[in-house]
């Protein structure tokens, strides 16, 4: 009997020291996406993966036009993310699936069903909200509230408003592009942009992004870093009527 007792504690030990299986899971995604908008996917190797590379990529069915990035975002080997611009003329299910090789070996996570969603008109679209300050000249305290949209040529336009309440007062829009358009922008253009990177490191900045989850924030703020924005104001919220349009940097 001893001896039988001495295997079982023996098996258990060596199953407890084996490695954990590792696995790929999703901590962030849309339920639905706008055709022709960008949507980030956020995956999670659980354990970390302990290599220098780990390939990620998501995949859909049934198969239709797309366009996918992968960037790793963390530099633990844990959080990866995914922009995608997804094409559709109609309405429709699709199913979502993540694939990862880690250390050579393939795994894929559970699938996940999100909706497809044609645009009807230009308006449609600016979801991704954003919080920050420093955007209003005459207060660097007040909050302007972005509510942006993607475009699959690669750049971003912001609409900037004082609150995030139904009747909120559009005060000025933002453009955001990456260094390839950046890089086309004259010398004398130049000093109305200012840097991502920069503006995300200043604390009294205190850019948030409340409607996502802190994986999701964390990809998105990551995917802003090496871009480039401009901001113009069209009515200070400090003033009763509308004035001359301002560029501000923050």
């Amino acid at each position: 009997m001893i001896k039988y007792i001495i295997a079982f504690v023996l098996m258990i030990f060596l199953l407890g020291c084996a490695p954990q299986q590792p696995v790929i899971e999703i901590v962030g995604a849309p339920d639905e996406i706008t055709s022709g908008e960008e949507a980030v996917f956020v995956w999670r190797i659980n354990p970390p993966a302990d290599v220098e590379h780990t390939n990620i990529h998501t995949s859909f069915s049934p198969g239709f036009e797309e366009r996918i990035d992968s960037e790793k975002q963390s530099g633990k080997g844990e959080i990866y993310m995914d922009t995608v611009t997804l094409q559709s003329d109609s309405e429709r299910v699709v199913y979502v699936k993540g694939h990862a090789n880690v250390a050579g070996e393939n795994i894929e996570s559970q699938v996940q069903e999100i909706r497809i969603v044609p645009i009807k008109s230009p308006v449609e679209g600016f979801s991704l909200h954003i919080d920050a300050k420093r955007h209003v000249a005459s207060d660097r305290t007040l909050v302007a509230h972005h509510y942006c949209k993607s475009y699959p040529e690669g750049f971003f336009e912001c609409q900037l408003f004082d609150s995030d309440e139904a009747n909120a007062r559009l005060i000025g829009v933002e453009v955001v592009i990456g260094s390839d358009l950046y890089d086309q922008v004259s010398d004398e253009e130049k000093p109305n942009w200012h840097h991502h990177d920069a503006e995300i490191a200043r604390a009294e900045v205190d850019i948030q992004l409340p409607d996502l989850s802190e994986e999701e924030a964390s990809a998105v703020a990551e995917a802003l870093r090496p871009t480039y924005g401009k901001i113009l104001i069209v009515w200070d919220p400090n003033d009763p009527v509308p004035k001359q349009p301002q560029v501000v940097i923050v």
